[in-house]
């Protein structure tokens, strides 16, 4: 695929406003994505989505493409069987090429990462992204190995499955495909949480609290746990956008990259240093919020 073709222009205030929503501002999407879907879909109409989105790429089909890959999101939140590991590996990486091609590396370098921590060792075949696309260097942006998780509550009946698992532990630096599925294995719903967007709402066993110290108790409790889980996780991603706008730059003054790759780099370092500040700034906030609306 030429390079040309996926250096494609964007704007940096649509963005911003996408950050906002890794925030949890817009998390009530999440609750629609959870919704009941009047056409049900299965797991088969989801890979044939994203099987027509992976045809139309090759073919340089950028409408296509763009087409194919918003009829898989539409698909998710109606999947009404389980998804698997490999199937939510691949509907990231498809997420993440969408956001490239849309020039938004906030999106597409989460997805990316969200899809290595599942498959790690997975590469683009060298026929579908050649070497030296870069595409590749933001598939490989963000460290996985840092990316920390968030224990949540048990629902009362059925189970959790997060990217194709049953677990209670949901990945905090990335989005995650998650699912309830009930105790005869019908899923309740399909949804795709971004970081920092709270999950769709079920009837959930209560976590286990620590004792309070004698000062707490005093005070009437210690910090907002989810505030504060909330600030901790924002102050961590703004960190990462901080470092890929350093390496962006660093690849911008390097004589050595081509010449048709320096705007997009420097619009990369532009788009991932504001990036990185407003995260920062939510990071505090919701941090400094943690102290004011107490825990109990």
């Amino acid at each position: 695929m030429p390079v040309s073709w996926a250096i494609l222009a964007g704007h940096e205030v649509r963005m911003v406003l996408r950050v906002l929503m890794l925030a949890g501002v817009f998390a009530s999407a999440v609750q629609a994505q959870a919704a009941d879907c009047p056409d049900p879909r299965s797991t088969s109409d989801l890979r044939a989505s994203l099987e027509r989105a992976q045809a139309t790429f090759a073919e340089l089909d950028v409408a296509g493409f763009a087409d194919a890959v918003s009829r898989a999101e539409r698909d998710l939140p109606c999947v009404n069987d389980t998804v698997s590991r490999s199937l939510a590996a691949e509907y990231h990486r498809f997420v993440g090429l969408k956001a490239f091609v849309d020039q938004d590396p906030a999106t597409s370098t989460l997805s990316f990462a969200a899809a290595r921590a599942i498959e790690p060792a997975y590469r683009f075949p060298e026929s579908f992204i050649p070497p030296g696309n870069p595409i590749i260097e933001e598939y490989d942006a963000v460290d996985i190995s840092a990316g920390a998780h968030t224990a949540v509550a048990a629902p009362v009946s059925g189970t959790l499955r997060f990217d194709g698992r049953e677990e209670l532990q949901r990945p905090d630096a990335w989005p995650t495909v998650v699912q309830l599925v009930s105790d005869t294995g019908a899923v309740t719903w399909t949804a795709y949480v971004r970081q920092g967007q709270p999950l769709p709402a079920y009837d959930a066993r209560a976590l286990p609290k620590a004792p309070p110290s004698g000062g707490e108790s005093a005070r009437g409790g210690g910090p907002n746990v989810a505030l504060l889980g909330g600030g901790a996780g924002s102050l961590a991603l703004s960190a990462v956008f901080v470092g890929l706008a350093a390496g962006a730059h660093a690849r911008f003054a390097d004589e050595t990259t081509p010449y048709d790759q320096v705007d997009h780099y420097a619009r990369k370092a532009n788009t991932m240093s504001t990036t990185g500040a407003v995260v920062g700034v939510l990071g505090l906030g919701l941090t400094g919020a943690s102290f004011v609306v107490r825990g109990h």
